[in-house]
This record gives structure tokens, C-alpha cells and sequence, in this order.
């Protein structure tokens, strides 16, 4: 293999890479914009308050006793 043919093997293999860390880059785009979403945000907020209620409830119901 000549010089030439060893650069054209490293720059497909630099492009290669370059192709697969966008694809998981844009993955993580992806994802982030799921979890980020407006509405996905407020459920789990409402289901964190439900969650911290049920505890509060369990709580005061046991100093009672």
C-alpha cells in the first residue's frame, strides 16, 4: 500500500467515526428532547407530589396512632 492508498484508508476511517459519534449525538438529541418535553415534565412533577402525599398522609397517620 502506498502513501496515497493509506490516506484514503485513514480518511474513510476518520469519516466512519465521525458518522457514528453524530448518529449517537443525535441519539442523545433525541432522548433529551423526550425527557425535556413540556408535558413530560409536568406528570412527573404531579406524580412526585402524589408520591410525596401518599408518604405525608402515611406519616401523620401514624403520629396519630
Amino acid at each position: 500500500m502506498n502513501a496515497v492508498e493509506a490516506a484514503r484508508v485513514r480518511e474513510a476511517r476518520a469519516r466512519g467515526e465521525a458518522e457514528a459519534a453524530k448518529a449517537r449525538l443525535m441519539g442523545t438529541v433525541d432522548e433529551l428532547k423526550t425527557r425535556l418535553a413540556p408535558g413530560k415534565l409536568a406528570g412527573d412533577a404531579v406524580q412526585a407530589a402524589k408520591d410525596k402525599s401518599i408518604v405525608v398522609a402515611d406519616d401523620t397517620v401514624t403520629a396519630v396512632k
